[in-house]
């Protein structure tokens, strides 16, 4: 695991945060996008009202991003995934679903960001 490898060759601690997982895309977990078809049109068109079945909407991932951001206290490497570095996008920049998907984040993206809250901090996503 990178951040274990991370934590280790750096000396600093290692914390989970479950917060910072992907979407559950409940019964599409695993599957190939394209092989869903027209299934999955009306959750590419508005996540909140179509999220996949048995899975999670987008709003309530942003809800569990936001919080996972607003507990960031010092500076932080964040080692996730591109839809949770979409909705941090979103989130900080009020940026909506649509325009969250104008970056591209290939995979091994990583994003650095400066946040300002109670204290400057530096906190850098890695897809």
């Amino acid at each position: 695991m990178a951040g274990e490898e991370i934590a280790q060759d750096s000396g600093l601690a290692l914390t989970i945060d479950p917060r910072w997982r992907e979407l559950n895309f409940g019964a599409w977990e695993g599957c190939d996008p394209h092989e869903l078809g027209g299934a999955i049109a009306p959750f590419w068109d508005d996540p909140q009202a179509n999220p996949p079945p048995g899975g999670e909407s987008w709003g309530n991932m942003q809800g569990r991003i936001a919080q996972a951001l607003l507990a960031i206290e010092e500076d932080a490497l964040v080692i996730t995934h591109a839809g949770p570095m979409r909705a941090a996008l979103g989130l900080l920049l009020g940026l909506n679903y649509r325009q969250t998907w104008a970056f591209h984040l290939p995979y091994a993206a990583r994003i650095s960001l400066r946040l300002w809250g109670d204290g400057a901090q530096v906190t850098e996503l890695i897809a």
